[in-house]
């Protein structure tokens, strides 16, 4: 069984989001995608990526806690949106893509950070891998690149079946994806 995902978070899914959450929580006065806890972006609603090391470190636990408890909400409403809840998937090729609105340089190693926020409850908590380890997640690969009109993210997926070898597993992902 060769399939093949890919989630996608952009601005129009994080808008989306934000009116799904609206809707559960008519009380709240504004999501999390929506604080400008950084005080750099130009406009803080259209967060489409994770936060980056430099983000987290700082943070004391009741903040990471409350960062935590939002970004499962998010990644569980992703599985559900994209359909993805309950596969059970093992033996997978995981490429993060980020696609930036401009060509600043930034160092891959503080990508990964935020990531696990989002990747513990689309992956595990929604069902949608087995689990996140070694033996599930077989190959995991990143990229930045530049697009000015469409910022996002990108999680492309490729189950290998049985595919025992790293360079079968990633001829079968490029084959897919590139």
């Amino acid at each position: 069984m060769n399939n093949s995902f890919v989630i996608t978070i952009d601005r129009d899914i994080v808008r989306e989001y934000n009116k799904h959450y609206f809707k559960k929580n008519p009380r709240a006065r504004k999501s999390y995608f929506m604080n400008n806890w950084r005080g750099k972006r130009k406009n803080p609603k259209e967060l489409y990526s994770t936060l980056s090391l430099n983000d987290l470190l700082p943070m004391n636990s009741q903040m990471y806690g409350q960062l935590k408890k939002q970004w499962k909400m998010f990644g569980l409403w992703l599985a559900k949106k994209y359909k993805v809840e309950n596969l059970g998937l093992t033996n997978c090729v995981l490429d993060v893509i980020w696609y930036q609105e401009t060509r600043a340089h930034r160092d891959y190693d503080n990508n990964y950070g935020g990531l696990k926020l989002l990747l513990d409850p689309l992956l595990v908590g929604s069902g949608f891998f087995i689990d996140d380890d070694s033996r599930h997640v077989s190959v995991l690969l990143g990229d930045l690149r530049y697009s000015k009109e469409h910022p996002r993210m990108e999680l492309r997926f490729t189950q290998c079946g049985e595919l025992k070898t790293r360079k079968e597993k990633l001829d079968l992902h490029f084959s897919r994806f590139d």
